[in-house]
């Protein structure tokens, strides 16, 4: 997104990002467990996200928080959705890959990291629905990812996508 400021959590909305990491062959999503002794959902999955900062845009926060939490490099990302939880949340769920999915490292605030199948996602206990996020983006994007069918020109219309729920190209 071209505006700078369009990141600002205030006193109103507090906006986050969530990454939808894909491996190379678009078949399996990266998914980190929360540290046991973290204040929200201890010992639960989730995918690397987190708050935007002051000042900060959303893509720049996905690539620090992507980088922060998994010592990863964002390759590709495209928009897949935006959410609002209550009243003062949103979140902005981007897709796409890292540099090197073979070294994911951690952080502190998660203890373990999966590569898993779409299709494995309910064996595991999810933090914050974003299973049912997942689940979303593999019956609205991930098929079509997986089978090389997806047109991956969502990114030049992000600003766009931001402020809507949906693809720009699909008005």
């Amino acid at each position: 997104m071209s505006n700078e400021n369009s990141g600002v959590n205030d006193s109103r909305v507090w906006n986050a990002v969530s990454f939808i990491c894909l491996n190379s062959d678009g078949n399996k999503v990266l998914i980190l467990k929360r540290a046991d002794d973290d204040d929200c959902e201890p010992g639960k999955w989730c995918i690397p996200g987190g708050g935007v900062e002051s000042g900060e845009s959303f893509e720049h926060s996905l690539f620090r928080e992507v980088y922060e939490e998994t010592h990863c490099e964002v390759l590709e990302y495209d928009y897949f959705k935006s959410i609002v939880v209550g009243s003062r949340l949103r979140v902005i769920y981007f897709f796409g890959s890292v540099v090197d999915e073979l070294g994911v490292k951690m952080n502190y605030e998660h203890s373990e990291f999966k590569w898993v199948g779409f299709d494995e996602l309910s064996n595991y206990d999810f933090a914050f629905k974003q299973d049912e996020y997942l689940k979303d983006f593999y019956s609205e994007v991930g098929k079509d990812i997986v089978s090389g069918n997806s047109c991956g020109d969502c990114s030049d219309c992000l600003s766009d996508c931001c402020e809507s729920d949906g693809c720009c190209k699909d008005e």
